[in-house]
């Protein structure tokens, strides 16, 4: 019996791996001997520095956009503006249809659209009729009933106070939660999509002869969502979502997975393993075959 492959995927450094869960099944061998815990420990971190680095871009822009929008509503709500909401229906004392928006977003306040169907005169951009809402969504619009809203009423004074003292500080704050937060949420989402592509995985596996464990998919599966994580971060600015990304590239990295453990098996379920082993110092380099040891004068024992 062969040396078990010993697990040196967790010493290569961070970014290493980051870079090697992007095409190097040498790398894969020895992270599906490891434990799944440590593979959700790197995709965890992997999440937390894209937050990081989207809280570098986020929070400053919603600082910015905090002051833009203070200074926006100033100059446009005129004096003794009020606007009151009562048994879920808008109304105001302002000339309508109020425009309050800016060039990149229309937003228009106008009780005398009533009903739940927005008017094709005014099809783009934020309406608020007199019982709902319209909001652009999909290519469309989705309208919001004001039905379970509280009944309020707010004039500019009102509405000046609550921007001012929406400070700096607390745009930035806000901005910080929702980006960890989003992060939070997608390794959750994750955690259980890799669980479930694992079990797929471990059953196409099965039929083709390859004995890796549920665990070791799942271990292999945290990496495996490495390179279409990167990628839709890549492409949200320019080609927007892309349909089956992750899936594609998951099942795609399976198969590499199966394709290489018939090859030359890793590590089966009892931990065997054929071939050459691995230099846990070298950071996952190939290392000499056992029975290959050479004296330090570079002549074989």
């Amino acid at each position: 019996m062969q040396p078990a492959i010993p697990n040196t995927a967790m010493k290569t450094p961070f970014f290493h791996q980051v870079f090697r869960s992007c095409y190097d099944m040498e790398f894969y061998r020895s992270v599906r001997v490891g434990s799944p815990w440590r593979a959700l420990w790197y995709l965890t971190r992997l999440y937390l520095v894209l937050a990081f680095l989207g809280a570098i871009i986020f929070v400053p822009s919603a600082i910015g956009a905090r002051t833009a929008l203070t200074e926006h509503v100033r100059a446009t709500l005129p004096d003794g503006a009020r606007f009151e909401m009562k048994k879920g229906q808008l109304s105001t004392n302002v000339k309508v249809p109020f425009e309050i928006g800016t060039k990149e977003l229309s937003v228009v306040i106008d009780p005398g659209v009533t009903g739940a169907d927005r008017p094709a005169a005014n099809a783009d951009g934020l309406l608020f009729g007199r019982d709902a809402a319209f909001v652009p969504a999909n290519g469309g619009t989705e309208s919001v009933r004001y039905g379970n809203m509280p009944d309020f009423s707010w004039t500019r004074m009102d509405i000046m106070n609550a921007l001012d003292g929406f400070s700096p500080v607390l745009a930035g704050l806000a901005a910080l939660t929702l980006t960890f937060g989003w992060a939070a949420s997608l390794l959750l989402g994750a955690t259980a999509y890799v669980l479930l592509l694992a079990a797929i995985s471990l059953l196409g596996g099965m039929m083709s002869g390859v004995k890796l464990s549920y665990a070791q998919w799942v271990a292999s599966g945290f990496h495996f969502l490495t390179l279409p994580t990167l990628l839709t971060v890549a492409f949200s600015s320019t080609l927007g979502r892309v349909p089956f990304l992750t899936t594609g590239i998951f099942l795609l990295f399976a198969y590499a997975v199966i394709a290489d453990e018939k090859a030359d098996p890793a590590s089966a379920v009892a931990g065997e393993r054929t071939g050459t082993v691995l230099d846990a110092s070298a950071g996952d380099a190939p290392g000499k075959k056992a029975g290959d040891e050479e004296d330090e004068l570079g002549g074989k024992k």
